[in-house]
């Protein structure tokens, strides 16, 4: 979710594996990678369904499902961390392509009631396509706050850098690495020297952070629970319009896609978070209707 992508968030998760010392404990509960050198060669797919091959060398998709606790906090943050990146053939070639993501599911809470049963309320609001809506998505959308699709493309005042759509996306020194201290800004490296940027790997990312769960309140028995689902593929940018209008704006054929999920939910008979990776989309959330988060504020409190 494009709306929640922070470089602070990033920067908080980036060192899963060899993370030491610190106030915060960060564990990694599953970890998918996949990556492909041959997604545009004359065996792919994607020539199979175009009959053209394209400059991409490499791209890589990794998900990380994590736990974060603070020393003074008693209990942890769930959610998943998101890497998708792709090697150009060169450097004429980087700006040439990017990702488009839909999402569907919601964030919900729970709470546990005097009877024993079990409440859920969504609990978020996002800006989707320019408009402010509820967190919950029961069918496929395009993951974009703006009517660019574009996944992470630059808002208006940054439209002018170098690398143009692309111009605040990631650059790597190589796929997978991907620590802030060792990875700029695009735009960046394109205004370096044409001497010295020739020198370093044409490989680019975006992140994805979703929603996190949490307990809200132990003593209420109250819990933020996630279930989405995510589908982001890597596009020629020539077929990925600037501006669309609904989510049946993309007609062009992907290079390569990927699918993943942020599932964490709350069992109350366990007492405790679980992942739930391959539980697929809680019904809740597929019955769930958007709607403006101030109508919902008004019924509530007309209700109270």
């Amino acid at each position: 979710m494009q709306n929640l992508q922070t470089i602070a968030a990033l920067s908080m998760l980036i060192t899963f594996s060899a993370y030491a010392g610190g106030k915060q404990d960060v564990k990694v509960i599953l970890k998918d990678v996949k990556e492909d050198s041959k997604v545009c060669d004359k065996n792919s797919d994607y020539f199979k369904k175009t009959g053209q091959e394209c400059a991409i060398k490499k791209v890589r998709f990794e998900t990380q499902n994590y736990s974060i606790q603070d020393a003074e906090d008693p209990s942890p943050y769930y959610g998943t961390l998101g890497y998708f990146g792709f090697e150009a053939k060169s450097w004429g070639d980087v700006t040439k392509f990017g990702f488009v993501q839909s999402l569907r599911g919601c964030t919900y809470e729970t709470k546990k009631n005097a009877d024993g049963s079990i409440s859920k309320r969504i609990g978020e609001s996002i800006m989707h396509l320019n408009k402010k809506r509820i967190l919950v998505f029961p069918d496929w959308s395009i993951d974009a706050t703006t009517k660019d699709p574009l996944y992470y493309g630059p808002s208006e005042e940054d439209s002018h850098l170098s690398g143009g759509r692309l111009a605040l996306y990631r650059w790597t020194p190589r796929l997978g690495v991907i620590d802030t201290n060792k990875t700029k800004d695009l735009y960046e490296i394109l205004n370096l020297k044409e001497q010295k940027r020739l020198k370093l790997s044409p490989s680019v990312f975006v992140t994805d952070t979703p929603s996190m769960a949490y307990t809200k309140d132990v003593d209420a028995q109250e819990y933020q629970n996630i279930s989405m689902e995510f589908d982001i593929c890597l596009y020629n940018l020539k077929d990925i319009p600037l501006l669309i209008e609904n989510d049946n704006a993309m007609t062009g054929i992907p290079i390569a896609c990927y699918k993943w999920n942020s599932q964490f939910a709350y069992n109350y008979d366990k007492q405790k978070f679980e992942n739930l990776p391959s539980k697929g989309l809680d019904p809740f959330c597929a019955s769930q209707i958007p709607e403006n988060p101030a109508d919902i504020f008004k019924r509530e409190q007309e209700t109270k």
